[in-house]
């Protein structure tokens, strides 16, 4: 589908993003959080760092505390160790989780305001470690915990102030106010620096997931929000269908009214595409007059639904506007018919291209048609598809090589050689039911490996079959090797 036509044409306009597609991407309205091992486990040390010192401050220099004993201060400070252990190891097995992230910071800031609460002196540390807080998971996690943090370490920071300070106003220290104006100011500036930088950043990801033509995704940003989208079919045992467009006649427009008329109309077809499908689908241009739809929680029969819509909307505007044009359609399913994107697309590819050829230029072609129903179809190919199937249910295909179905195939051939073993000519002949079964067993399972291995190299073992007999003829002559063992080579 690649080598057969490339993205042959681009626009130096630039058109606006609209609401709907940032939001699905995730650039406006959310933000994909991701952060690495290294980056977290740096937080895991600050806050294993921070309970080492407050530990100290407590015990070992820092003044008594007044309403608060000191083991249960201990107490608190042990939970807070086990807590935070107990999210150290989580992270292990799970590294992105945005519940454990807004988990672990509420931890931090209850711990910090109980500090601050406990500490007696007039110019109390504790309140440096909301600075860490803001900025350690503002800077990691992005603006949403940015602002987050803020708020709540303010919130926290005011409500302990106020039981620390209720009885004794008059102990507040001009250190105490510096340190909460200056790490005010600090916090501050912070947020609006990552403000500028996160906007940015928006900007930035949204021309390179975005094709500047038709305002839907590009090849690229489809690939990414496809490959989640499959991960995610192993985990929760759904399926989603994929979609494959391809719009017929559109050369002669290009050709007839140029490319500017060209791109006028492609970018008006992206605009069919985008207001037909759920704000959960990916709609992405794949090159050229080619797009792609990512329909997630869906199957055939509900995006031949959209296909046909589709269809119909193409149908209507091009009537309206007087264009000579329609849409063939490819429709997979997934895992189906494939595990990831590109072997669903080169599946439906194979159908749509099959249909189009057999059928009207227009059709809605299914995976599945293809697999029994085409043109060309024999009990052989039949026997592949259902054989290819059966093994991508299984998500077998990861270790159905041609080198490990050969070996397999050997294994089998040696199976079925020991029912012949020290078996008279007669005997082998004359095989008692059982056996026979079993020798039908074996046969069978040779055969399929056969298939297997052609369909992995990509021979087609019928025409393979066909080629060789008529080699054979050639080579062995019925005059001349008439009731005769010979090699044809001694001929």
């Amino acid at each position: 589908m690649e080598n057969r036509r490339g993205d042959r044409r681009g626009s130096s306009e630039r058109r606006s993003i609209g609401p709907k597609l940032q939001e699905f991407i995730g650039l406006k309205y959310q933000e994909e959080l991701t952060a690495t091992w290294e980056q977290q486990r740096a937080q895991f040390v600050v806050r294993y760092l921070f309970w080492a010192l407050g530990l100290a401050y407590f015990n070992l220099g820092g003044p008594s505390p007044t309403w608060l004993s000191l083991p249960v201060i201990n107490l608190v400070y042990l939970a807070y160790f086990l807590t935070v252990s107990g999210y150290l190891t989580h992270a292990k097995w799970y590294l992105q989780s945005v519940p454990r992230w807004r988990l672990a910071m509420w931890t931090d800031i209850l711990v910090v305001s109980f500090s601050l609460v406990a500490d007696p002196g007039t110019a109390p540390p504790a309140l440096l470690a909301y600075i860490m807080i803001v900025l350690g998971n503002g800077m990691r996690y992005g603006m949403r915990f940015f602002r987050e943090a803020i708020i709540g370490s303010f919130t926290a920071g005011l409500l302990a102030s106020y039981l620390r300070y209720l009885d004794y106003v008059h102990s507040i220290s001009l250190a105490t106010l510096w340190i909460i104006l200056f790490g005010g100011i600090i916090i501050l500036y912070a947020y609006s620096l990552m403000h500028k930088i996160d906007r940015v950043k928006q900007e930035l990801e949204t021309k390179g997931q975005v094709d500047s033509l038709t305002s839907l995704l590009n090849r690229r940003a489809l690939s990414e929000k496809a490959d989640v989208l499959f991960k995610a079919l192993e985990r929760n045992n759904k399926t989603l269908a994929v979609l494959f467009a391809d719009l017929n006649k559109f050369k002669a427009i290009n050709d007839r009214l140029g490319h500017r008329t060209g791109d006028q109309v492609l970018a008006q077809i992206a605009s069919l595409i985008s207001h037909s499908v759920r704000k959960s689908d990916i709609a992405a241009r794949y090159g050229g007059d080619e797009f792609v739809i990512v329909l997630p929680d869906s199957d055939l029969d509900k995006a031949t639904i959209l296909a046909k819509r589709l269809q119909e909307n193409l149908r209507s505007w091009a009537q309206g506007n007087q264009f000579d044009l329609s849409m063939s359609i490819g429709i997979g399913e997934a895992p189906r018919h494939g595990h990831d994107l590109d072997a669903v697309l080169e599946n439906v590819d194979k159908a749509m291209y099959r249909g189009k050829s057999a059928t009207a230029e227009d059709g809605i072609q299914h995976v599945e048609d293809d697999f029994s129903n085409s043109a060309d179809s024999t009990p052989l190919h039949a026997l592949k598809y259902r054989l290819r199937e059966f093994a991508q249910a299984r998500q077998w295909e990861q270790f159905h090589s041609p080198k490990n179905l050969a070996m397999a195939l050997i294994v089998e051939a040696a199976e079925m050689v020991e029912h012949f073993q020290w078996l008279s000519e007669e005997q082998s002949r004359a095989l008692p039911p059982e056996k026979l079964k079993e020798v039908e067993q074996e046969m069978a399972d040779i055969f399929i490996y056969l298939i297997r291995i052609a369909d992995g190299i990509g021979i087609d073992l019928e025409e393979a079959t066909w080629r060789k007999i008529a080699l054979n003829e050639e080579k062995y002559p019925v005059e001349k090797v008439r009731g005769s063992a010979k090699k044809y080579s001694d001929y």
